[in-house]
């Protein structure tokens, strides 16, 4: 799985450059939006999930600790 450095340094832009993209900001040129576009998707690059979580601070995760799944009065909860 590429990194979002690695994604910045193939398209030879900054790790900013590539995060503004990523999150919609309008102050990057209509020609290396288009191509780290098209390396985003060349790679299948997909945001690390946890690692935006630990940056944030914030998981938006939900636990739960249950003696018996199938006694669960709601097991389409968990999925």
């Amino acid at each position: 799985m590429i990194t979002l450095k690695e994604l910045a340094a193939r398209c030879n832009v900054s790790i900013a450059t590539v995060s503004n993209i990523l999150n919609g900001k309008s102050n990057v040129g209509e020609e290396t939006r288009q191509r780290i576009l098209q390396v985003i998707k060349e790679t299948g690059y997909r945001p690390n999930i946890m690692a935006r979580g630990l940056r944030a601070t914030k998981t938006k995760t939900i636990g739960l600790i249950v003696e018996d799944l199938t006694a669960f009065s709601s097991p389409w909860i968990i999925e």
